[in-house]
């Protein structure tokens, strides 16, 4: 699916870039840049703030929690949009826009002597289909955008660091007797999650100020509405660092604190079937992996954008 996209996208820029269509009116191409911030937040975690008595244990009824709230979808967008006006007003459009996201807090826990925090960072390529209407006025026109909002690619990629053994394993138990965290002094991991195919959509109001007969500029508000379903969820690397100085790979391990290296994301999940299967040796690797209910994740945006239309042949400027 994700090639055909792409395939289609390449063979419209060299459709609108050929001479043959150069030479027809209405065609134009405009690149430009935006700034995204969420729209909507959701809770993406939770913050915890613990203490630890003077035997080194957790203190039961000291302690406060709060949900984190947020948006994977702010950031930076470079967009390409390519398209063509039929008429003054009218206009059909192809957007294309690689977004950069900025670093989300998704969970944090802190305690005496304990820090452990969790952030997330989203990039993803969109492509959008849409319809454009125009006032067609000469100098400063006003217009508005509709259109699909369809992610091509991209993925989230999660970082997790931690200076506290019993965070990372759930318990003093299994931090005294599992090898690999003897000696411990920091926890570092990362993990990345991709999405299922997903559908939403797209809206601005701007206005372009025309330089030339081929060249405006324009400004714009717009909003992203758009929610991505987890496909799946990987964690990469993980890595206990000791006191000694060594590093020590814990990827096997993680499951001993409820965390698997490979999640699948279904809509039905057999909870029987499930318990079987973690029976086995290599539950939550790729050959195997850990199975959760479906989540999605919210991408919803505002945004501010500048940019630049050129416009080849005669124009609807």
């Amino acid at each position: 699916m994700k090639q055909l996209f792409l395939s289609l996208i390449v063979a419209a820029c060299f459709l609108v870039l050929s001479n043959d269509t150069l030479a027809q009116s209405g065609f134009y191409v405009q690149p430009g840049v935006s700034y995204k911030l969420a729209a909507v937040n959701d809770v993406l975690g939770i913050s915890t703030t613990r203490v630890i008595n003077t035997d080194g244990l957790w203190e039961p009824t000291a302690g406060v929690s709060s949900n984190i709230y947020g948006s994977y979808g702010g950031g930076v967008g470079l967009g390409l949009e390519v398209g063509y006006f039929f008429n003054k007003h009218i206009g059909a459009s192809l957007g294309l826009q690689y977004v950069l996201g900025k670093e989300t807090k998704v969970e944090e826990f802190v305690g005496t002597n304990t820090n452990d925090f969790s952030v997330a960072k989203n990039k993803r390529f969109t492509v959008s289909p849409g319809v454009t209407v125009d006032a067609g006025l000469d100098k400063i026109s006003p217009y508005a955008r509709f259109g699909l909002l369809i992610p091509v690619a991209g993925s989230t990629k999660g970082t997790r660091s931690s200076n506290q053994c019993v965070t990372l394993l759930g318990s003093e138990f299994l931090c005294t007797i599992v090898p690999e965290a003897q000696d411990f002094q920091s926890f570092e991991a990362t993990s990345i999650a991709k999405g299922q195919f997903s559908l939403g959509f797209t809206t601005a109001l701007g206005a372009r100020y025309k330089i030339s007969d081929m060249i405006s500029i324009f400004g714009e508000l717009s909003y992203d509405g758009l929610r991505i379903r987890r496909n799946t969820y990987e964690v990469t690397d993980a890595v206990i660092v000791k006191t000694t100085g060594e590093s020590e790979n814990v990827l096997p391990i993680l499951s001993a604190g409820g965390a698997y290296q490979y999640t699948e994301y279904v809509d039905d999940l057999d909870l029987i079937s499930e318990a079987i299967l973690q029976q086995d040796a290599d539950y939550g690797t790729k050959a195997n992996p850990a199975h959760e209910t479906a989540i999605d994740a919210n991408f919803s945006t505002f945004g501010i954008g500048l940019g630049v239309r050129f416009t080849f042949g005669a124009g609807y400027e």
